[in-house]
């Protein structure tokens, strides 16, 4: 099989009750991309509201944390020259983001939007497997270039109800923050 040309980013924060409640179901997810050569990168912030690790990770991936946890790919050449250059925080990842839309403003930066509830994909390995071989440049499956995902209408179609199911989340545990579905139950968003 063919190297992948992107590296696979799963983004999670120490403090999210849907980061700790996916770990199980990531870790399956995780192996079974992993034995398909794709390459996974684990970027755990201590809490939501710290900083990334600046002696691990490139300090330039924090702006495309639009919520947790999240999962983004970035193309290889791309991610090695971010981890050479670690400190650089303006440094451009493009990352494509699964469940997501990137908007880059040269002026505001960059904006991580949900899809629509009505595009919004469950988070399995198969999933994953055809978001990379539709959406993202992928070798290993047809080398096929980017499909262009429409804009999004307004910000109010960004807010999604969410009921949370029992033992899944605590609705009080993103202080503050948005509820969003992620990962079949619920994640936080700033």
């Amino acid at each position: 099989m063919a190297v992948p040309s992107h590296v696979l980013i799963h983004v999670t924060a120490g403090d999210c009750s849907a980061c700790i409640n996916s770990k199980q179901s990531w870790s399956k997810i995780s192996e079974s991309l992993q034995k398909d050569g794709i390459e996974i990168v684990e970027v755990e912030y201590v809490s939501r509201s710290s900083g990334l690790d600046k002696n691990r990770f490139p300090l330039s991936l924090g702006k495309y944390v639009g919520w947790w946890p999240i999962v983004m790919a970035i193309s290889k050449g791309t991610w090695e020259n971010s981890m050479a250059n670690k400190s650089n925080e303006t440094l451009s990842l493009s990352p494509h983001i699964f469940n997501g839309v990137l908007s880059d403003d040269r002026k505001s930066g960059p904006t991580v939007s949900m899809v629509p509830g009505s595009e919004m994909q469950m988070l399995t390995a198969e999933n994953i497997r055809t978001w990379l071989r539709e959406k993202v440049h992928y070798n290993s499956i047809g080398n096929r270039s980017p499909i262009p995902v429409s804009t999004l209408p307004g910000k109010s179609s960004l807010v999604f109800p969410v009921t949370a199911t029992a033992g899944t989340q605590d609705p009080g545990s993103c202080s503050g923050l948005q509820l969003l579905p992620s990962y079949g139950g619920v994640g936080c968003r700033w």
